[in-house]
């Protein structure tokens, strides 16, 4: 279907963006917004093929449910990875969640793309340190 080729084309976009290499000393939102700004490279390029390739992981088809849970899983390993120290899952899913959550509200118009990296690094200085700066 042409929603699985989307799927194939973002699956592969996303598997050509090279490792992020993070200093482990750097604090957590540092290495994470390096992680999700490589990983922005997914929606460098045509505005129209990023968004139809969003639109079609959004189909029920099983082949694209396998595509969208492979780029998840991705996504999901090198948010983790970026890390550098043991995570707990929930973090890694509410990071996962945040960035893709984020992707959506930038595919409608309500951030640019670019701004997506900075929002997961505040996400995830949130989730370091509740109590914000003091």
């Amino acid at each position: 279907s042409k929603d699985h080729v989307l799927g194939v084309l973002l699956l592969r976009r996303v598997l050509a963006v090279p490792e992020t290499s993070v200093d482990p000393g750097a604090p957590l939102a540092d290495r994470l917004g390096r992680v999700v700004d490589d990983l922005g490279a997914i929606t460098t390029g045509d505005p129209e093929v990023v968004a139809a390739c969003t639109k079609a992981l959004l189909s029920s088809h099983p082949d694209v449910k396998r595509l969208r849970d492979r780029i998840g899983f991705e996504v999901a390993r090198r948010i983790a990875r970026a890390a550098e120290r043991p995570i707990d899952d929930r973090r890694v899913r509410v990071l996962v969640t945040t960035y893709f959550g984020a992707l959506l509200m930038a595919g409608m118009g309500h951030m640019p793309y670019p701004d997506v990296p900075a929002f997961v690094a505040e996400a995830a200085g949130l989730m370091a340190d509740p109590e914000g700066p003091r």
